[in-house]
């Protein structure tokens, strides 16, 4: 029996919660109602431990030695691996652990005490992850054992091995009170799906501490990590995929009184406070909402309509990577606008262009221009465009941030005036994006399907542009003087200088300095004759790796436009 935890004896803690859950998942599967009936809830938290156990390495001697450190490694791989909406808030309890463990005070090992506090505050981070906390869920589940492993500490009683089982008995004493709490339980006949994955992780905590010996030796049996469990069942949805972005299709969901058709997930950059005003956001947007994580590294779940709406907020929030959109299977898809028997044949792709010399390239790759060299036009504008293509499908590509608003009210438009067309937006902010998901385009597709895939292309498309500065100005990568030649990254100032040469090498070394395998580099009016072509080459030279492809697009106010796939 142990007397207090480190790394190894979390580490262990964590392989057994895996062993359990991959006994337990069918079960947690078929308990799976709320939020919507996906029936995957036990399969998304034994991936997600798995992504734990598979980072933390079969050796349990390795790694972290103190509790903290221990901790936080195990949250940050839970949180890259996250899978699901229960997957996500398994991530930040973690992490809510790591913090306790790491803070002011806290020793190398988890006593009964600090075990205790570890436990609020996995329970405490949980919940201010998920944007509507509902009671009757793994929350309940989780402040109940965290309840209960405090009760045992006031009455003096705060061994670990006392606190661990008062913790878990705690957990299994509120599970089933679940149905009490939330009625799609009590009409289901079956307590909370997520609740009951956090039964079996603190049964294999209990375990760990109480029967350590057996524990060990059941674990050496399975050293080689979690190559044993059978993946979850995938259903085939074709396409192509860029870079990190994943059209994730395991265990087709189903959305039967939910009010999302997708379930969104990605890893997203950004301060707290920008993660804070993303998880606000997408309350607004749709329901499930969890945002996990911290000190700039986040995991975002939402489901909702508009899968291009939750990667926008995102964009505005921070980077976005690692998309991963699943279709809600049996959700209807709300406000399409759909008349029977007046539906027009075929897709048409508009795609908002700045200059009128990729207009050749777009067309070869099945879209067409709208010209906005001006400035975008209004929507009156771009809806006569939508009604002119006469067809049954559109998809509005705005190539710029300040065209974006301008596609999403037509596409509202189309949805409330009960038109025959089905208008969709790709929440492009580039030309270069836009290129990038024209290139994943597949006509003969579903609408909503060939959405979530060119979504996905663009959340995995980083982009960056050179423009000259018309004035002095203080800028996030220094003090510029008028004339510099600006480099951008998204809508921010990385690097600025006197020459275009100089500054468009350092703007494409930063955007592949975190990886990249496709470089499309797009010359505008401002830039000399060859411009894009040379810089091709330089960027072949250093990078011999990467593909590299340079265009002419004539797009004024910007020499150069960038993208990284």
């Amino acid at each position: 029996m142990l007397e207090d935890l480190g790394g190894p004896e979390l580490r262990r803690w964590l392989r057994a919660s895996w062993r359990g859950l991959g006994r337990e998942r069918a079960e947690i599967d078929a308990l799976n109602v709320f939020p919507v009936p996906d029936g995957d809830t036990g399969t998304n938290l034994q991936l997600t431990v798995e992504a734990v156990v598979a980072q933390a390495g079969p050796d349990d001697a390795s790694g972290e030695s103190a509790a903290g450190p221990a901790l936080a490694a195990l949250a940050r791989s839970a949180l890259a691996g996250a899978r699901g909406n229960s997957g996500a808030i398994l991530a930040q309890y973690l992490r809510g652990m790591a913090v306790s463990a790491s803070g002011p005070g806290a020793g190398e090992r988890l006593d009964g005490p600090a075990l205790t506090e570890a436990l609020a505050a996995g329970a405490g981070h949980a919940r201010v992850a998920v944007g509507a906390p509902v009671e009757g869920t793994v929350l309940s589940v989780a402040d109940a054992a965290a309840d209960a492993a405090r009760t045992a500490c006031v009455v003096g009683v705060d061994d670990l091995a006392t606190v661990a089982g008062a913790a878990a008995a705690g957990a299994r004493a509120a599970l089933a009170r679940t149905p009490e709490q939330l009625a799609v339980l009590a009409e289901a006949g079956v307590v909370d799906a997520g609740g009951r994955g956090l039964v079996v992780v603190l049964d294999a905590l209990v375990a760990t501490v109480v029967d350590a010996d057996v524990l060990d030796a059941v674990l050496d049996a399975d050293r080689g990590g979690p190559r044993e469990v059978p993946p979850a069942p995938v259903r085939s949805t074709g396409g192509t995929l860029h870079a990190d972005a994943t059209l994730h299709a395991e265990a087709p969901l189903r959305a039967d009184g939910g009010d999302g058709c997708f379930e969104v997930m990605y890893a997203l950059a950004a301060d707290d406070a920008s993660a804070a005003s993303l998880r606000s956001r997408l309350v607004e947007l749709g329901d499930s909402v969890v945002v996990s994580g911290g000190e700039g590294e986040w995991t975002v779940h939402v489901h909702l309509v508009d899968a291009g709406a939750a990667v926008e907020a995102g964009l505005a929030a921070g980077t976005v990577s690692a998309v991963r959109i699943s279709r809600l299977v049996g959700a209807p898809l709300a406000g399409d606008g759909l008349r029977p028997g007046s539906v027009p044949a075929g897709r048409a792709v508009l795609v908002l262009l700045p200059g009128d010399g990729l207009a050749a390239l777009i067309a070869d790759a099945g879209g067409a221009v709208v010209a906005a060299t001006d400035g975008p036009p209004t929507a009156a504008e771009l809806l006569a465009h939508v009604r002119a293509a006469g067809a049954g499908e559109v998809l509005l590509m705005p190539s710029g941030r300040d065209a974006l608003a301008v596609c999403e009210t037509v596409a509202r438009t189309a949805r409330h005036d009960g038109g025959p067309t089905r208008v969709r937006v790709v929440p492009t902010r580039a030309v270069v994006q836009s290129l990038a998901a024209l290139a994943v385009h597949e006509p003969a597709r579903d609408l909503d399907e060939v959405v979530v895939t060119m979504t996905a292309a663009v959340g995995a498309t980083r982009y960056g542009a050179l423009a000259h500065a018309t004035r002095a100005a203080l800028t996030t990568a220094g003090r510029c003087e008028a004339g510099d030649v600006l480099g951008l990254v998204a809508d921010d100032v990385v690097t600025f200088g006197r020459g275009l040469d100089a500054v468009a090498d350092d703007l494409v070394a930063r955007l592949l300095a975190s990886g990249g395998e496709l470089v499309t580099l797009v010359g505008g009016a401002g830039a000399p004759p060859g411009f894009a072509s040379e810089l091709a080459a330089r960027v072949r030279v250093a990078n011999p790796a990467v593909e590299v492809v340079a265009y002419e697009g004539g797009q004024p106010g910007h020499p150069l436009l960038v993208g990284v796939e």
